[in-house]
């Protein structure tokens, strides 16, 4: 059986806040809340000490392709309908079988030549 590897990386803002404690607490819950109902990682990944802005990242290992696609969609959906987040950038991969390159939760494949450099 052949295994994937996903990862999704979410910046948002968290409007409203007017300290890192608020700020925290939002981003603490939805951290949480996901790593409990879809068994992934998640991690705060950057702007911890910005009180409007963060950024998770999360990564789970499936047994194949369309189990990381669906659990990274699942996870999307989640945290884009978050009403106290608003998103302003997200990218999601998939890497495993299946194709050879990596792809996003959406089915888009990136070849070797995509990459600059």
């Amino acid at each position: 059986m052949a295994s994937s590897v996903g990862v999704g990386r979410w910046l948002f803002r968290v409007p409203g806040c007017r300290s890192l404690k608020q700020k925290r607490s939002v981003v603490r819950s939805l951290r949480d809340r996901l790593a409990s109902r879809y068994s992934i990682s998640v991690s705060e990944t950057d702007f911890q000490d910005d009180v409007q802005r963060a950024e998770l990242t999360a990564a789970l290992a499936a047994s194949d392709r369309t189990q990381a696609e669906s659990i990274l969609g699942k996870v999307d959906d989640a945290i884009c309908g978050d009403p106290r987040i608003y998103i302003i950038e997200r990218d999601v991969q998939v890497l495993g079988p299946g194709g050879g390159y990596p792809r996003d939760a959406w089915g888009e494949s990136w070849q070797a030549d995509d990459f600059p450099g």
